[in-house]
């Protein structure tokens, strides 16, 4: 008999930030009732951000889709902010290395990243990164660290409403 699968952990990484540690069980996909919030989807690659949303929002995530960093700038300085963003690093256009420096000192959406770049570690002390995700994810490892964050936020400052300031250049 096969011993049962470990449920996943999340461990801090020091200033509230979260990173997967053990894939395995996780929220069943459908199983929530309510709105979860919203979501900045920031991927260039259509499949990926076409599953995704799709994904989210049957899980009843908001979800407004990017396809790179340019797209997702314009929609942080036009509008309330989202709950969250989900961000691929590897883009067209603006990357996200290059999002996240522009979005340096700003407000800002708390920053799930999802990568398969090995240079994921040069934005985990970001202000904004809460959590880093290789790529392919299990989604329900991505729900489970998507529904924490942001029932963590929501307990500690409320729904953020304000756009961002000016040219969002540090």
């Amino acid at each position: 008999m096969l011993p049962s699968p470990e449920p996943f952990t999340v461990e801090p990484l020091g200033a509230g930030r979260l990173e997967e540690t053990l894939p395995g069980a996780a929220p069943e996909i459908g199983a929530r009732k309510k709105e979860s919030g919203s979501v900045l989807l920031v991927e260039d690659d259509a499949d990926i951000r076409e599953a995704l949303t799709d994904v989210l929002r049957m899980e009843h995530w908001r979800v407004e889709p990017a396809a790179n960093g340019k797209l997702a700038l314009d929609r942080l300085r036009s509008g309330p902010l989202p709950d969250l963003m989900l961000l691929d690093l590897m883009m067209p256009v603006m990357d996200g290395f290059e999002l996240l420096e522009h979005l340096r000192d700003q407000p800002g959406p708390t920053t799930v990243v999802l990568s398969a770049s090995r240079d994921v570690d040069r934005v985990r002390e970001h202000p904004l990164v809460r959590a880093t995700l290789g790529k392919p994810v299990e989604v329900g490892v991505l729900l489970g660290v998507l529904d924490r964050l942001c029932r963590v936020d929501r307990a500690a400052s409320g729904a953020r409403a304000a756009p961002l300031d000016g040219d969002g250049a540090s």
